[in-house]
């Protein structure tokens, strides 16, 4: 048994004798339900960020200062991840569902597929947190700013590694899912 209901419940129902196509289905369906989810986010976020973009470069054109210039960077750098994940989500948006076994497997897979994209792009998220970070730091090491200013970095530390710690543990259960996924399928194609 893998450590994901959805998956166990999904091959359960595969497995069994009287195998109700439609329970898959509806767990299949629930999966399209948390990835329309996913995309209304992206778009809150997108907003979100772009505001705070906005914001962070009208300072730094109106205050001179370089903090706010990578805080818009910033910012901006993270509208696009957003941006590329909302893309992503909707060019991957599922058809309509057939009624026979493997293409409630293919949806399923993209599914699958579509949450390891997504824990994906966190480790690029992380990453932006971290790179901010060192630059903030190495501003107040060479004296543009004074040390308390150093918190901000700190911060941005701590939540770059909590972000990248929450990439491995969605990552892994994705990756677990969609090997299961395609194991199943392999099992159909070899009952044919």
């Amino acid at each position: 048994m893998s450590t994901d209901d959805f998956l166990d419940g999904l091959k359960d129902d595969w497995q069994s004798r009287s195998a109700d196509l439609g329970n898959v289905a509806e767990k299949v369906a629930r999966g399209e339900e948390l990835v329309r989810r996913e995309k209304r986010g992206r778009l809150v976020q997108i907003a979100l960020l772009g505001a705070f973009a906005i914001y962070f470069f009208w300072q730094a054109w109106m205050l001179h200062d370089i903090l706010f210039h990578l805080g818009g960077v910033a910012f901006l750098t993270a509208v696009a991840l957003a941006a590329g994940d909302y893309l992503y989500l909707r060019r991957n948006d599922p058809a309509a569902m057939l009624g026979d076994p493997g293409s409630v497997l293919v949806k399923a897979e993209r599914q699958a597929r579509i949450a390891l994209r997504l824990a994906e792009a966190m480790a690029a998220h992380s990453l932006l947190l971290l790179v901010c970070a060192a630059i903030v730091i190495g501003f107040v090491f060479y004296g543009l700013y004074p040390p308390p200013i150093m918190l901000i970095g700190f911060l941005w530390i701590a939540a770059g590694v909590g972000m990248y710690l929450v990439h491995r543990s969605k990552h892994g259960a994705a990756k677990a899912e969609l090997d299961g996924i395609l194991a199943m399928q392999e099992e159909l194609l070899g009952e044919d």
